[in-house]
């Protein structure tokens, strides 16, 4: 009895296992592709706002690619945000990564 129980068991978990990654893959496609028409959408607007910060091409590079970076990292936030709200939760992120830079640039300045 305990030996049929536990194929049951494991075959039910390879299901769960299948129907989770079947999940996963179509969370991550839905992801993938809201994250391209959000860039596609913000793309102009977030370069201008780190240009306005940022002294030299260097650096508006550097912002532009973390800010990317960090907006990714939250993309749930950004499928719920109210689209009113998206120019601003942008800038928020460029300020924050631009602010990060400076430190960065100050301490190892301080350092050597």
């Amino acid at each position: 009895l305990s030996d049929w129980s536990s194929d049951v068991c494991s075959s039910d978990l390879m299901g769960i296992q299948m129907a989770q990654r079947k999940t996963n893959s179509a969370e991550e496609l839905d992801n993938r592709l809201f994250f391209e028409h959000f860039y596609e959408q913000h793309k102009q607007f977030l370069y201008y706002v780190a240009r306005r910060r940022c002294h030299n091409e260097d650096d508006v590079q550097e912002v532009v690619q973390e800010s990317w970076i960090r907006l990714l990292k939250h993309i749930s936030v950004l499928k719920e945000i109210n689209e009113c709200k998206t120019p601003k939760y942008i800038a928020l992120t460029v300020r924050a990564v631009y602010i990060d830079l400076e430190k960065k640039k100050h301490s190892a300045f301080t350092m050597e």
